[in-house]
């Protein structure tokens, strides 16, 4: 399905929720106050139990839909949902803690109809302070650089540091290895030419896995660093903090092996550093917890 036999003046937003409250409707309501084109919101909910869906009462049902499952099918399998309900020629993923400044849906939008061949765009994501978030702009993690960062080597040697949060913000777009999930304009196309998200990634690490197949098909990854979207890190996974972690550090090696070529080799040496720090997060997480209890 080409470009030209969609809508290019609208574009469908698609939301994974998961007990999100009330930054769901925050970002609902700066998606739909968007200026130059024409949204829809698309939220799919993984089973919240929380007042987040109660929130978007009132809403235009004509630009917002809603899909409940019962159960939390994962954020991939989520995002691959809410795709099929849509119908423009690029689609927004957003987590539904991000908020959207009025002119930077359109903005993106206007970037990614110049280059034919980006098949993914990401823009600079700022955390609710204005400092620049992690992960907007990365390389591929290896295993490695991952290895060398278990180390501490990349704090000596700069060029293992994969994240570009420390240098310079180009001036213009860039091809990048990969960008944040929080937020990602998509080519139905070159979605649709790499049959969509890996549900085999259940949290985490599937927007890498997503940028790292793009490539593979040739499709350009693109840093987009004078749109901005601010992102509330946590606000999901503050309710379920011990499977976060659990499955953040499954899906590392997931992905180290699906993508990790001859250096494989070295997952033996990392798996024990990724145990251990997800150990300590466990028991940080815990240690948390027995204090707010009290």
């Amino acid at each position: 399905m080409t470009d030209t036999c969609l809508n290019t003046t609208a574009l469908d937003v698609v939301i994974v929720n998961y007990n999100a409250g009330s930054a769901l409707r925050t970002c609902i309501d700066s998606v739909l106050a968007s200026r130059g084109l024409r949204t829809r919101c698309i939220i799919i909910d993984n089973a919240s139990v929380d007042s987040s869906l109660q929130l978007l009462e009132g809403l235009p049902k004509d630009r917002v839909q809603v899909v409940c499952n019962d159960q939390n099918i994962g954020f991939s399998a989520a995002v691959n949902q809410g795709v099929v309900l849509s119908n423009t020629a690029f689609f927004m993923l957003l987590n539904p803690d991000t908020y959207v400044p009025e002119n930077s849906l359109y903005g993106l939008l206007e970037c990614a109809q110049k280059y034919p061949q980006a098949g993914v765009l990401g823009c600079f994501v700022v955390n609710p302070d204005g400092s620049e978030q992690r992960g907007c702009r990365r390389d591929q993690p290896t295993p490695l650089l991952t290895l060398a960062h278990g180390l501490r080597l990349h704090k000596v040697f700069h060029r293992l540091e994969f994240n570009h949060t420390l240098r310079p913000l180009p001036q213009d777009v860039q091809v990048v290895g990969s960008i944040s999930g929080a937020c990602m304009l998509i080519r139905r196309a070159a979605h649709e030419s790499i049959e969509g998200f890996d549900t085999g990634f259940f949290l985490h690490f599937e927007d890498l896995d997503y940028c790292a197949r793009m490539a593979i098909q040739r499709w350009d990854v693109f840093f987009v660093p004078f749109i901005t979207i601010e992102h509330t890190q946590g606000v999901s996974s503050a309710h379920m903090p011990l499977r976060v972690i659990i499955h953040k550090h499954k899906s590392m090696l997931r992905f180290f092996y699906k993508h990790g070529g001859w250096q494989r080799s070295l997952i033996p040496l990392l798996a024990p550093l990724v145990m251990a720090h997800a150990c300590a997060q466990i028991f940080s997480a815990l240690i948390k917890r027995v204090r707010f209890a009290r």
